[in-house]
Order: C-alpha cells, then sequence, then structure tokens
C-alpha cells in the first residue's frame, strides 16, 4: 500500500503542479474476525459517499460495486459480488434484498464503524 499510495502521490502532483502529501494519514489494516464485523464494513463503506455529501442514496455513487452486488446493474467479468451477498443470505447469483435493506437502514442511523474511535488513527 506504500508504494500504491507512494506511485499515486507522485503521478498526481506532477499532473497537478502540486508537491506534498496528498493524505493526511498512513494506511493501516484490522482483522475482520466475525460476520457482524465484516456485515458492519460492508454497510459502512457503501454509506462513506453518503455521509460525505457526495451522493444522496449509495446507488448514486458510480464509483462503488453497491449497484452491481444489489443486482442494479450487470457486474464487470472482474467483480465477485458473490460474497458479499451470501454474508447476507441472498442468493449469490439472483437476489439481493437482505444487503440492500440492510444498508438503506443505515441511512437512518448515524453509523460508526464498530470498534473504531472517530478521534484516532485507524
Amino acid at each position: 500500500m506504500q508504494l500504491l499510495s507512494g506511485w499515486y502521490a507522485l503521478t498526481f502532483n506532477r499532473r497537478h503542479a502540486r508537491f506534498g502529501h496528498l493524505v493526511s494519514s498512513r494506511y493501516s489494516s484490522k482483522i475482520v474476525e466475525t460476520e457482524e464485523y465484516a456485515k458492519e464494513i460492508c454497510r459502512y463503506i457503501v454509506l462513506n459517499p453518503v455521509k460525505a455529501g457526495l451522493c444522496e442514496r449509495p446507488e448514486q455513487w458510480r464509483w462503488s460495486s453497491y449497484r452491481a452486488t444489489v443486482g442494479l446493474v450487470p457486474a464487470p467479468e472482474y467483480l465477485d459480488t458473490w460474497w458479499v451477498r451470501e454474508l447476507f443470505g441472498d442468493d449469490p447469483w439472483g437476489d439481493a434484498s437482505h444487503f440492500r435493506r440492510f444498508v438503506l437502514a443505515g441511512l437512518e442511523l448515524d453509523l460508526e464503524l464498530p470498534g473504531s474511535d472517530p478521534g484516532s488513527e485507524a
């Protein structure tokens, strides 16, 4: 991730005649140990653009796999959506209504990722 971020920052800065850091904190990762945590992470990621005010609903964010995962658009060949659907008890190749309802329920809540401290570096 460090190499990827470094190359991206270098390329972006050259293209836009800038210099310096592009992100404020370092990359980090956490182990996902339970299905409940995996579900919350799926919802958290999908709702990030909504919480940031970039769109009103998750299906409006074109750079997300959400539309393909819930069957609104065909999934590109490189995208496997089955594991998310299976995680929610949905048909891996058909209906994704449980995942969709779970995500949309998050629009009603002020969600933070479980186990995260909003004031700390992840």
